[in-house]
């Protein structure tokens, strides 16, 4: 029968709309699940860059303490160096004062034995 060709066509016609509407939702959700995927996708470029520039900014880092460091060693070994020679140069003083005090010794005792020829 025409009425029952009828009911059919409008169910067919009423579960073709409601699959259209779905359709139309899954199709926004898309589009924005793209969005949102690309905004990760920058996101997580923007992040590369940023750890490519620390990787490079730490590698930096470390070579200037490297450096640092080679440069202190180079300071401590000339305090070292300092250090003997101040040394060598205090124990050449103390000689000096005790060849200048043997010296002042000698020349009291010959002034001594001068003051006794003149008398």
């Amino acid at each position: 029968s025409i009425l029952e060709i009828n009911n059919t066509v409008n169910t067919i016609v009423q579960a073709v709309a409601e699959a259209s509407v779905e359709i139309n939702g899954n199709v926004d959700k898309t589009r924005s699940l793209a969005e949102r995927s690309t905004d990760v996708q920058e996101s997580m470029q923007s992040m590369a860059t940023i750890m490519d520039e620390t990787t490079r900014f730490i590698e930096k880092t470390v070579d200037d303490s490297i450096e640092v460091s080679r440069q202190t060693g180079n300071v401590i070994e000339q305090i070292e160096v300092l250090s003997n020679e101040s040394d060598k140069s205090q124990k050449l003083l103390h000689e000096i004062s005790q060849v200048s005090d043997k010296m002042l010794f000698i020349a009291s005792e010959l002034n001594s034995k001068l003051n006794k020829f003149k008398t």
